[in-house]
């Protein structure tokens, strides 16, 4: 049996679901066509082949960029610039002792298996204002005047978007809480408790990326409740992580807000805008820009279908990555404190220089040596538990890309000799750390995400191993 069909004997709710999507994705109307630039109505490369855009001047362009850095070879490749901030949020009510989640089946042409779980809004300036001339994105005033809506603001926080992508580029990330749309019924939408939503979350290319970014910084921000009274040895320790500004390395956090600030000042990367054509080892085809060793990715376009989204039909550039993203999260207790082990890292979009990201990021980008210490724990099979986990990146804007995410609990015996600009921290730290924008990466955020899911839904359980390590 596959993970879905064994969650759903598990669940009855979660059952419903995966039944609601699965027949969803059934009867959407909705095809994709890779197609040449040449071929398409609304986007082209201009005169010189500088950069791909949109004929409105709005949505993004597509720039080259040179990455000169004091740490790292120059790096040469496209980005996604979009000077605007998007909008990725959730209604949510609560039941009991839980929330519930207004969900939507989300329709987008990147993604694996086209529609996945979304969260209620996921739009960016352009569409939100109707650039495409297409119809009005749900709940809109719900997030933007939620006080008006009978809503209560829960979270709501700007955080940066992939820097391996994207050129300075924010979301805002919200949740607001509500009782007024009781009522409230729709074929794209359903409410799903947490609990439940974290389960589904367990599922390999189920819950877009979107979601799951949201759902996490939830986590976050209600980790205290959620994981109070919990009986699970992981609970206590997920507990106590909560509650510990001290952790192994820094004593607050402030502490820690500093040392990424004194990384920030010695590792720099710069973005220096270039003409796609003068990309040194790029190369602009009829029907896409590509490294011409197959490194990093490619630019493509293609023709949507779509019959649920604002606009039916339409054209887009999307990135192609050709191989499977890596992203290792490690985590250890030390004296009963849960920590977690990060790598502040610049990358080229970034628009303040170093952010944390986790442990290992693999992103095709070049050929940076890990610290012998990463590499010799990357190895070590000494782990107590592990979760892993294959996610769609955002299918709006990139083409079934896919990170594999692995999630180790090592065990207490394991030693790590902490090289150069590496550092634990406690959850109680990186909640703080995320009151400041562009502190904690896209790629540490949902492996976060994925962790904090996975240890309240009872996927990670590294107290049934623990005694016997």
């Amino acid at each position: 049996m596959d993970d879905a069909t064994l969650l759903s004997l598990a669940c009855p709710e979660a059952a419903g679901v995966l039944s609601w999507l699965f027949e969803y994705r059934k009867a959407i109307d909705c095809t994709i066509e890779r197609i040449p630039f040449g071929d398409s109505s609304e986007w082209a490369l201009d005169k010189r082949r500088s950069f791909l855009g949109h004929a409105s001047g709005r949505f993004f362009t597509i720039h080259g960029f040179r990455g000169a850095s004091n740490y790292r070879p120059t790096l040469y490749q496209p980005l996604i610039d979009q000077p605007e901030t998007g909008t990725q949020g959730f209604i949510v009510r609560r039941v009991g002792t839980d929330f519930e989640l207004l969900v939507q089946a989300r329709t987008e042409p990147g993604n694996v298996g086209i529609v996945q779980i979304g969260p209620t809004i996921q739009a960016t300036y352009s569409n939100y204002t109707a650039v495409h001339n297409g119809k009005r994105q749900p709940f809109l005033e719900h997030f933007h005047h939620p006080e008006q809506h009978g809503g209560t603001v829960i979270l709501d926080t700007v955080q940066p978007e992939l820097g391996s992508k994207f050129l300075k580029k924010w979301n805002r990330n919200i949740v607001i809480e509500t009782s007024a749309l009781a009522e409230f019924s729709d074929p794209m939408f359903k409410w799903v408790s947490l609990k439940t939503m974290t389960r589904l979350m367990n599922i390999d290319h189920l819950v877009n990326n979107d979601a799951r970014l949201v759902v996490g910084l939830l986590a976050l921000t209600c980790g205290d409740e959620l994981f109070d009274g919990s009986r699970s040895q992981l609970g206590e320790l997920v507990s106590q992580s909560f509650a510990s500004q001290t952790g192994e390395m820094f004593t607050d956090v402030e502490q820690a807000r500093k040392w990424v600030e004194l990384v920030r000042s010695r590792v720099t990367m710069e973005a220096q805008r270039l003409p796609l054509i003068e990309l040194p080892e790029w190369q602009i085809k009829e029907d896409e820009i590509s490294h011409k060793q197959g490194h990093f990715f490619s630019v493509i376009q293609v023709q949507v279908h779509a019959a649920d989204r604002e606009v039916t039909d339409w054209d887009q550039p999307l990135i192609d990555a050709r191989h499977t993203g890596e992203i290792v999260l490690v985590c250890k207790e030390f004296d009963g404190v849960l920590n977690l082990l990060f790598h502040a890292e610049p990358q080229i979009g970034n628009a303040n220089g170093v952010e944390l990201q986790p442990t290992f990021c693999f992103d095709n980008e070049g050929d940076e040596s890990l610290p012998d210490a990463i590499v010799a724990l990357l190895n070590d099979d000494r782990f107590v538990d592990r979760f892993t986990f294959e996610g769609s990146d955002e299918g709006g804007r990139f083409y079934q890309c896919v990170s594999k995410y692995d999630i180790r609990w090592m065990q207490p015996s394991v030693k790590v000799d902490l090289p150069e600009n590496y550092c634990w921290l406690t959850l109680a730290q990186i909640r703080t750390l995320l009151n400041q924008t562009d502190f904690v990466s896209d790629e540490a955020r949902s492996a976060l995400s994925l962790f904090l899911t996975s240890a309240f839904s009872g996927q990670f359980q590294c107290e049934l191993r623990i005694d016997a390590a």
